[in-house]
């Protein structure tokens, strides 16, 4: 019964930007298969989903209320966004919505996922893609998948995961310095159990303004919430996204 709600939930976000037709498309294409992809709209843009469980649930997510805390009149000043895992691209045109006159620089190391969001985001202008992990090293790197699906790869190996692909791994601190930035005003976190790597050099927190993160490993949370506080003065926690704000 959860599940037939969220469906349901995902769907008549659908509606507020397609036809009724389209709405159908997309369920018999579901009962087909999960690889199926379809064209929709959102906000005027076409996106491309699959009907897999992740792709639509994600979108909504990041579309509807997921990041409506950077609305607060203390986020605007906003220029320069890093999004760390970007999936599809979802997080991605909601942060163009917010703040369209930052420059975005988008991470996604998984070659599928990275190819829809190529194509999903293209109609943003100042954006930089990149087809990379964000981890501690700038190296050659494995991807692992689970029964989670596409939106669980990750760097991180258990006795519950398959290598997908090879991947390019880098650091905050490379890209900054290969695209120029001194200073990231907002970045967002959603590497599936590396964030605790890419804070290893906990230095790298003089230049980062607002970080949104995801933080899966529960063994360390705390750890890594008092790491990150050491250098911001605040933290709020989004039980219903599993994210902390750190500003």
């Amino acid at each position: 019964m959860n599940r037939l709600k969220k469906l349901i939930s995902e769907l008549n976000f659908l509606l507020q930007f397609n036809s009724i037709f389209k709405i159908f498309e997309f369920v018999i294409k579901k009962i087909k298969g999960k690889q199926n992809t379809i064209k929709i709209k959102i906000f005027n843009n076409h996106i491309i989903l699959r009907t897999n469980p992740s792709d639509l649930k994600t979108l909504k997510n990041n579309m509807t209320d997921e990041f409506d805390f950077l609305k607060d009149e203390k986020f605007k000043n906003i220029n320069t966004i890093y999004d760390c895992g970007s999936f599809i691209g979802g997080s991605v045109i909601k942060f163009s919505k917010l703040f369209p006159n930052s420059k975005i620089y988008s991470y996604e190391p998984n070659n599928e996922n990275f190819e829809l969001l190529k194509k999903n985001t293209a109609f943003i202008k100042n954006i930089k893609i990149n087809n990379l992990a964000i981890s501690n090293v700038v190296a050659q790197n494995q991807l692992y998948g689970s029964e989670k699906g596409v939106c669980s790869y990750t760097l991180i190996k258990n006795d519950n995961n398959y290598i997908i692909q090879n991947i390019q791994s880098s650091t905050i601190e490379n890209e900054m310095k290969k695209n120029g930035n001194k200073f990231i005003d907002l970045i967002k976190i959603d590497i599936e159990g590396s964030e605790f790597k890419i804070f290893e050099n906990e230095k790298i927190l003089n230049f980062l303004g607002i970080i949104v993160i995801e933080i899966h490993k529960s063994d360390d949370k705390d750890y890594l919430i008092k790491k990150i506080l050491k250098y911001k003065k605040n933290c709020l926690e989004e039980n219903k996204y599993e994210k902390f704000i750190f500003f």
